[in-house]
């Protein structure tokens, strides 16, 4: 399992810092785990997110239930 810091997240959606953390706190982007006092994301959690509001134009909802389904697979795994 590969893990991105918070400037690698930022590259790749091409957005600030601020805007990843209001998404998080609208259910729009899935929330970081903490390792020690750094912040990670799942790389694979952050492309498949990417694939999936890359495909089409989704509704915020669309994008919640989505976020949502990858926060509850992450419980199934050892991280």
């Amino acid at each position: 399992m590969n893990y991105l810091r918070l400037n690698q997240v930022k590259v790749k959606f091409s957005v600030s810092k601020s805007k990843i953390y209001q998404d998080i706190n609208r259910g729009l982007f899935p929330e970081p785990i903490k390792i020690g006092r750094s912040s990670f994301w799942i790389e694979d959690e952050i492309d498949q997110l990417m694939y999936f509001l890359g495909s089409m134009n989704r509704e915020e909802v669309e994008i919640k239930e989505f976020v949502k389904i990858l926060m509850e697979k992450r419980k199934n795994v050892i991280l």
